[in-house]
This record gives structure tokens, sequence and C-alpha cells, in this order.
């Protein structure tokens, strides 16, 4: 058996996969699905705050809440009269019912429940210049006529509403905060496992002459291309559950909004990617260059 000398071919200094592990692609799908939901959140707090401001103003907003024995709309008018006549308080108006009122009603109510007749109509009371009743006195006395409410001051903190825009809002920004520093963190330590897998082979091109750069950029690249794979995987999870969610499978106050987020989904987690690539990237290479950097 002749041997011929052109079928032979050197083996490759570095594998065909290099320091890519498999580990990467699944922890960055579970990492931007994640990322992605909390944007899709992001936009359902958005719309739902947009929504819910018109329906706050004055300087207290009362939901009246109906017996077993009458309509909302005859609470709500008793209510408001009862209101109206409280020395310091200028004028009220009962508003027209709206979907998120179901949702500030929710808001309003929790935790207690709400009576049997719902979490009632939403009534503005704006009060005279230099006034300021006492609100928990206007709701004995609407408890005194057999009237369910809760009132919202419009504090940032004091009202209801207020304080869960304020919670919401600081709880995603939390949970996108952390899950980009996870990214930043899996792509790191991605980067120095392949690396350490390699080591013998990237020491000796090191040493053959190749530079720091070159080296950081094979690692680096291999780092991104499973973060971006990931990445897509998991944001196209994000995007298909939110929407299923947001069309067909919520629940609760949130339901009748009808605020035609559906499609907002889709749109929400496409930075998902872009983003995660460029910190994997960079993540990728710091720590490449940090152990490139240290061979003799």
């Amino acid at each position: 058996m002749s041997f011929d000398p052109t079928l032979w071919r050197p083996a490759p200094l570095l594998p065909a996969r290099t320091a890519r592990p498999f580990w990467l692609l699944w922890l960055m799908a579970a990492l931007c699905c994640v990322a992605g939901l909390a944007l899709v959140a992001c936009v359902i707090v958005a719309r739902a705050d947009q929504a819910a401001t018109p329906r706050l103003s004055g300087q207290i907003t009362v939901a009246a809440a109906p017996s077993a024995l009458e309509s909302a709309d005859a609470a709500a008018a008793r209510a408001a009269e009862m209101i109206g006549q409280t020395p310091g308080v200028a004028s009220t108006r009962v508003l027209d019912p709206a979907p998120i009122d179901r949702l500030i009603g929710a808001v309003l109510w929790a935790p207690a429940k709400a009576p049997a007749g719902g979490a009632g109509r939403l009534i503005t009371v704006a009060y005279a210049p230099g006034a300021r009743p006492d609100s928990a006195a206007l709701v004995r006395a609407l408890r005194a006529q057999e009237i369910s409410a809760r009132i919202d001051d419009h504090g940032a903190w004091s009202g209801p509403v207020e304080r869960a825009r304020l919670l919401s809002g600081l709880g995603l920004a939390i949970v996108l905060m952390a899950t980009l520093a996870a990214i930043f963190g899996a792509a790191t330590a991605a980067a120095r496992s392949g690396l350490m897998l390699q080591r013998d082979r990237f020491r000796l091109m090191h040493r053959m002459g190749a530079t720091d750069g070159y080296l950081a950029g094979l690692l680096s690249r291999a780092v991104s291309a499973g973060v971006i794979a990931g990445a897509i995987i998991g944001a196209g999870t994000a995007g298909a559950l939110a929407y299923w969610a947001l069309r067909h499978g919520l629940r609760g106050p949130i339901a009748g909004l009808k605020l035609d987020i559906g499609y907002w989904a889709l749109l929400a987690v496409l930075p998902v990617p872009p983003i995660a690539a460029g910190i994997g990237a960079i993540a990728g290479r710091r720590a490449a260059m940090a152990v490139v950097r240290r061979f003799p």
C-alpha cells in the first residue's frame, strides 16, 4: 500500500470547536428568556401606567364598592354626594367605567378581599385651596353609611397604586440588572474554562509567536457564538410565551385591559440577542486576555 503525501494534512493546532462549552448555550437561553419576559413585563407596566394615570386625578381617588342591595352606580353616587359635603372638599366626580379600573381596584383592595359587588367605581376628589381633609375619617364616614371604600392619596409611597408602580418598576430593574450581570459572568466563566481546557495548545501557540490579542480573539469569537445562539433561543421562547399569555392565557384584573400589547411582546424581546452578544464578546475577551497575559 503506497503513501500519497498529497492526501496528508497536519492536524490543526486548535480543534474546530475552540472553547465553546455546551452548557453556555442552554444557560444563555435560560437567562435571555428571563430577560425577554422582564422586558415584556416592562411593556405591560408602562402601558398599564399610561392607562391608569388619567384615572388618578385630583387630590385623592376613592373606589366605592357596591353592596348586595344596590348597584355600583348608586353606591358611587351616594359616596360622591357624601364626600362632597365634607368640609374642605371642593368637588367630586364619578369617573366613567374603564378597563383599567379593574386593575386599580384590585391594587386598592389588596390584600383585603373586595366586596361581592366588585371593586366599585372610581371617584376623583378635589380639595379646596389649603384644605386637607382626613382620608381615614372619610373612609369611616363612608363605612357608617354602609359604603365600602378604599382611598389612594396619590403619594409616592402612601398611595397603593403609586406604591405598586414603584415596586414593580424597581423589581423589574433588579431582575434585568441581575440577568445582565449573570450573562457577563457566564461568558467570563466560559472563556476561562475553554482556555483552561486547551491551555497547553494556547501556550504552545503563544510561544510560537501568537499575540495575546489573537488568542483572546479566538476565545471571544467562540464564546460569542454560544452566547448569540443561546440568546436567540431564549428570546424566541420568551416572545412566544409572552404572546400566547397576552392573547390567550391571562386571567385576573389585567386580562380586560385590552391594551393591544400582544405584538409588543415580539418587539420587546428583539434587543435581547444583540445586547447579550455585546456583553458576551466583551466579557469573553476580557477574561481571555487576563489569562493569556499570564502565560510565560
